[in-house]
């Protein structure tokens, strides 16, 4: 199961604006690019995270919900978990500054 910062974002884009098209004008990427992450998310958790109606918002599903995801930002990274159906998966990432 890959779980990464990026798919959370977008994940949580969709659930906030209500749309693919209207989470990718906030991250500044086509609503097609958020679809194909999130269909790729819910491939890899082989369950789906919205459901989906022609002419309606996608809603989460059952699973989608369960993706309650706290965090702590600190200077050394992103702390986090989330429940999977009954799972705990924790994970860390780091934030990567460029160095320009």
């Amino acid at each position: 199961m890959i779980i990464t910062t990026e798919r959370l974002h977008y994940l949580w884009a969709v659930a906030e604006t209500g749309s693919f098209a209207a989470a990718g004008r906030r991250l500044g990427v086509s609503g097609a690019a958020v679809q194909q992450v999130i269909r790729h998310f819910e491939q890899d958790l082989d369950a789906p995270l919205f459901r989906r109606s022609p002419g309606r918002r996608p809603v989460l599903t059952g699973l989608g919900r369960q993706l309650d995801f706290f965090h702590s930002i600190t200077s050394q990274g992103f702390w986090g978990y989330c429940n999977i159906e009954g799972k705990t998966v924790n994970f860390r990432c780091f934030f990567v500054r460029n160095m320009v």
